[in-house]
């Protein structure tokens, strides 16, 4: 949890205003770091993780 809180402040760094971010900006941050690998989730990414659980079949 420590290190996913660096990430976002490495990103918005505290004291931002977060209500002056594009929406385009936020989702393009939030898809680098869903897209990065944990060792928590068996080193897949957060992305990976949620695309195999929504696979339709």
């Amino acid at each position: 949890m420590e290190n996913l809180n660096r990430q976002w402040r490495f990103w918005f760094p505290r004291g931002t205003d977060l209500a002056a971010i594009a929406p385009a900006h936020a989702d393009h941050v939030a898809s680098i770091i869903n897209g990065q690998r944990r060792r928590s989730l068996g080193y897949q990414s957060p992305t990976a993780l949620y695309a195999a659980a929504t696979v339709q079949r």
